[in-house]
């Protein structure tokens, strides 16, 4: 949960925010490879290999940028007579 601060929340909601902080901060004290490793229950995981974003002619950041870097690339070509 991230705080957003249009949003309102109940002191039970950040009864429960405050002491997931404070779990993080104990395992970050006592178990610093669990906080270390995060995350461990995501869909999301760590990405191995970084070489990809080290790299800028392989990424784009928007899809402005995108669209700029791949033009006529995925257009119709005209058929050679």
């Amino acid at each position: 949960m991230t705080l957003e601060p249009t949003e309102s929340y109940s002191k039970e909601e950040l009864d429960e925010y405050i002491a997931i902080l404070e779990e993080i901060a104990r395992e970050a004290y006592e178990e610093s490879e669990t906080v270390r490793n995060a995350p461990h229950r995501s869909t999301i995981g760590k990405i191995p290999d970084h070489s990809y974003f080290e790299d800028p002619k392989r990424w784009t950041i928007t899809w402005r940028a995108y669209r700029r870097k791949y033009r006529g690339y995925f257009e119709p070509r005209e058929a050679a007579e």
